[in-house]
């Protein structure tokens, strides 16, 4: 005849602590704001380029988080500590809207220490390989929309954070005009940053219209012959013309509401 076992029994405030740690280490680790995308950095194992790098930025304290598939697992770049953590995969948690949090109890392992240089960020990590992270290179000369986002995928994250007027774009379908939108752009620049993906949100919501985009990106200084002759002498500016014919411009203080700007240029005001 078998012996049965004793049935361990879990009191129920032991049940309940048990579900609550469980519930805790779900929760996002309030030392760390929500992780942004930031795609001004580029980042390098060895000198070489780390294909689908995603570099990210939280605020407070101040720290990257870096994932890539030629990564055995992400890693926190904490400026405050500056110290390169390896965290658990499954302690990072996208949260549907482009940013990233981490859990609690996030971190795996301390992965090395880091140098801040005058243009980089390095690190001999713990695999004796040496990471680096430094600004992207700039984009120059004629550009497009999709080029932007491959080159810096924080835009596409910002294109979606604005919500064009559907009024607005509705009239600008209507235009009958073979339109050009000619945007000067650097793609150093922080106010370019902000704008251009909300002017991005407005071309993908203009498909199939007689409104055209174009994109120039110029080096630091404007030192462009196009920029002379345009007379651009700030980024971001918006040129609108029609048959090669400027109807009117707008730089950042007018490109606010971009959909407005441009029904108010295509309306002679």
């Amino acid at each position: 005849m078998p012996i049965s076992k004793p049935i361990r029994r879990i009191s129920i405030s032991t049940a309940v602590l048990l579900v609550a740690s469980m519930a805790a280490a779900q929760e996002a680790d309030p030392a760390f704001t929500p992780f942004e995308p930031f795609g001004k950095l580029q980042a390098t194992l060895d000198d070489q380029i780390i294909d689908g790098a995603e570099v990210f930025f939280a605020e407070r304290p101040g720290a990257y988080l870096l994932r890539a598939a030629d990564l055995d697992q992400p890693l926190l770049i904490d400026v405050s500590t500056q110290r390169v953590e390896r965290l658990r995969s499954t302690k990072v948690r996208d949260n549907g809207n482009g940013t990233v949090n981490l859990l609690i109890d996030a971190v795996s392992k301390t992965a090395g220490s880091f140098q801040v240089g005058t243009q980089q960020l390095t690190s001999t990590l713990d695999d004796g390989r040496r990471l680096s992270l430094h600004p992207l290179p700039d984009l120059l000369g004629e550009q497009t929309a999709d080029l932007i986002r491959a080159h810096d995928f924080s835009y596409g994250y910002r294109a979606r954070q604005y919500p064009p007027s559907e009024k607005a774009l509705k009239m600008l379908r209507q235009e009958t005009r073979e339109v050009t939108v000619r945007v000067y752009f650097g793609s150093w620049c922080a106010t370019c940053a902000r704008f251009l993906p909300w002017l991005m949100q407005v071309e993908d919501g203009l498909e199939g219209s007689k409104i055209r985009f174009q994109y120039y990106g110029l080096a630091r200084g404007l030192d462009d012959p196009e920029a002379k002759e345009k007379g651009i002498d700030s980024v971001p500016v918006a040129v609108v013309s029609v048959g090669g014919e400027e109807l009117g411009r707008r730089s950042s203080q007018g490109l606010g509401i971009p959909e407005n700007a441009l029904l108010e240029i295509l309306a002679g005001d």
